[in-house]
Formats: structure tokens, C-alpha cells, sequence
């Protein structure tokens, strides 16, 4: 009975080192897309400061376009980070639900083992009982 409470605390531990490493991996992909992010903006608004400075109506357009390009990219890794977070969120929600089963699990192999320790402590407190009645 214990032994398969062994295996599904071990197992609950493989999940939970999994998830924890998944966690850390979603987690600097989220901190790598925010610097992207910070850098397009900083992109994006270096271009627009040229903007301001160009009166070439070609460059002007060109740099425009680009603006574009670089607001469309921004929107997409913000919402990749977003992906991100609420994937990170999730795991995080498992890593929670582990660490719950597992103190279960142990608080129930716990409570068995004093059980058995105590059923023991009774059949020896009755067979003292029982050697006694035979010696008086």
C-alpha cells in the first residue's frame, strides 16, 4: 500500500521539477519578447523623430511605411507576451496543484503509518494482556 504512494509522490515530484523548468523556460522567453518590445518601440520611435526631420516626401513615406511595419511587429510580440504570461500563469496554476496533491499524499501516508503504529501498539498491549491473564 505505501510503495504506490511512493511512486505517485515520485512522479508528482518529476511533474513538478517539469513544470518548474517549463515555468523558467516560458518565463525568459516572456523577459526576451519585453526587451523586443522596448527595442521596436525604441525603433519605432527613433523612426518617427526622423520623420519629424525629413521634408523628402519619398523618405517620408519610406519611413513611414517602416513605422508601420515596426507598430504591426510590436502588436504581435505584445501579444506573444501575452501568450506567454498566460501560459506561464497556467503552469505556475499546475505547480500549485502539485504541491497541494503532494502534502495530501504525504499527510496520507503519514496518517497510515501512525495508524499501523498505533494498530501494532494495540496487538501488543493485547497479547501482554493476554500473556498475563496465563501467568495469574
Amino acid at each position: 500500500m505505501a510503495s504506490w504512494m511512493d511512486t505517485l509522490i515520485k512522479v508528482n515530484k518529476i511533474y513538478e521539477k517539469n513544470y518548474q523548468q517549463e515555468y523558467a523556460e516560458l518565463q525568459q522567453k516572456h523577459n526576451r519578447l519585453q526587451q523586443e518590445v522596448l527595442e521596436l518601440q525604441n525603433r519605432a520611435n527613433s523612426y518617427a523623430k526622423k520623420l519629424s526631420s525629413i521634408m523628402n516626401p519619398i523618405n517620408l513615406q519610406f519611413a513611414y511605411n517602416q513605422s508601420l511595419e515596426i507598430k504591426k511587429y510590436i502588436v504581435e510580440l505584445q501579444k506573444q507576451t501575452m501568450d506567454c504570461k498566460t501560459e506561464c500563469e497556467k503552469i505556475l496554476e499546475k505547480l500549485k496543484e502539485k504541491m497541494q496533491n503532494r502534502v495530501l499524499i504525504e499527510g496520507m501516508k503519514e496518517k497510515k503509518e501512525k495508524q499501523e503504529a498505533a494498530e501494532e501498539q494495540a496487538k501488543e498491549e493485547a497479547l501482554l494482556v493476554e500473556l498475563s491473564r496465563q501467568v495469574v
